[in-house]
């Protein structure tokens, strides 16, 4: 059963847990109003300002520092689009440097039984949050779910996931070069 979460509650997430922060992506494209002005820089093949992405940063290695884990894998497609460079280019590049962790899996290479798996964050292999986007990738909310077993399944599907998926350096390696 899933709960709608207060995005001041969610927010404290990020703080509060002790151990471990997973982050499941799926979508290719996420509209972020506050992101649009500097996609539309970075189409224009400008570089990032120095401050981008800095307070999520920060928070990363305030955790990392803490002794904590933040992993993530984007299933993505192949080639990627524009967007997704993007997501690379400006903000995980800068996350890996903070000291999270970040693979990539193509959607190809994604088990069967995975292929409907949605975005989800998971702290501490206890707090499960569902993340609820649209069509267009606009964020619709978080939904707390309490329900055990699910909770189990996902502790599961990220254990597989960080099996299958590659640092996002080799990623780009194997794809620059293939």
């Amino acid at each position: 059963m899933s709960v709608p979460l207060d995005i001041r509650d969610f927010a404290k997430l990020f703080r509060n847990f002790t151990r471990s922060a997973f982050r499941l992506e799926t979508l290719d494209v996420y509209s972020v109003p506050e992101e649009k002005d500097s996609y539309q820089r970075f189409l224009r093949g400008e570089a990032p300002p120095a401050s981008h992405n800095e307070e999520w940063c920060g928070l990363i290695r305030e955790n990392i520092e803490a002794g904590k884990t933040m992993e993530r894998v984007h299933i993505v497609p192949s080639p990627l689009p524009p967007y997704l460079k993007f997501e690379i280019d400006w903000g995980y590049v800068h996350g890996i440097a903070a000291g999270e962790k970040v693979q990539l899996l193509e959607r190809t290479q994604l088990p069967e039984e995975m292929s409907a798996m949605k975005d989800f964050w998971l702290f501490d292999d206890d707090t499960l949050v569902l993340m609820r986007y649209d069509e267009e990738g606009r964020f619709l909310g978080a939904e707390l779910e309490r329900e055990p077993k699910v909770v189990a399944q996902h502790v599961r599907v990220r254990a597989r996931l960080l099996s299958l998926s590659l640092p996002l350096e080799q990623y780009l390696v194997k794809h620059r070069t293939a």
